[in-house]
This record gives C-alpha cells, sequence and structure tokens, in this order.
C-alpha cells in the first residue's frame, strides 16, 4: 500500500498518510465510503458518492447530514487524517507537498 510522506514541514497537513484517493478513480475506499453518502452503485459495484457542484467548477462530497468535503476540480485528491478529517488537494499540491512511497 501506498503512503503519502510530506517533505517539508506544513501542519495543515498530515505529515504521512495512507488514506488518500483521487476522484474518479475508481472504486471509492471504505474510510471515505464508511462516511459519505453512496447514492448507488455502478454496474462493476463500485459506490457512487452523492456530489453537487461548486459555482467554480468543483465538486461537494455529501454525508448523510452535511458537506463532507469540497474538491477544487473533479480530479483532486482527498485525504482523510484523524486529527485533522477530510482534506482535498490538487495534483499541483500533492506533487509541491508530499511524495509518494
Amino acid at each position: 500500500m501506498s503512503k503519502l510522506i510530506q517533505t517539508g514541514r506544513n501542519p495543515d497537513w498530515p505529515k504521512e498518510t495512507d488514506r488518500f484517493w483521487r476522484y474518479g478513480s475508481g472504486s471509492p475506499p471504505s474510510w471515505l465510503t464508511d462516511e459519505a453518502k453512496v447514492s448507488g452503485f455502478d454496474p462493476a459495484g463500485s459506490a457512487i458518492l452523492e456530489t453537487s457542484t461548486t459555482e467554480s467548477g468543483g465538486l461537494i462530497i455529501k454525508s448523510a447530514t452535511a458537506d463532507l468535503v469540497m474538491l477544487p476540480t473533479p480530479d483532486s485528491w482527498i485525504l482523510y487524517d484523524d486529527s485533522l478529517g477530510f482534506l482535498s488537494m490538487t495534483d499541483e499540491q500533492k506533487e509541491l507537498i508530499y511524495e509518494e512511497k
């Protein structure tokens, strides 16, 4: 399993995490579907997350009671950290902040 490890020091992001996923790249992981509102399943059996579109073209992933995480672009990354919660980042942010190991 891959991990993201910070290459510098940025307290706004987890120092390292193995809970990261790019939106739309296959089946959502269980750490996300456990919290997100699932609106159905595709023919392959992958969960379909309930989302809404932002005015700027991003996505909001919904939970059962509120907005779970806002993605700046439809192909953004979602991270989860026990103390920071759900976070999103673009490809550029991922490349600047983390190294994947």
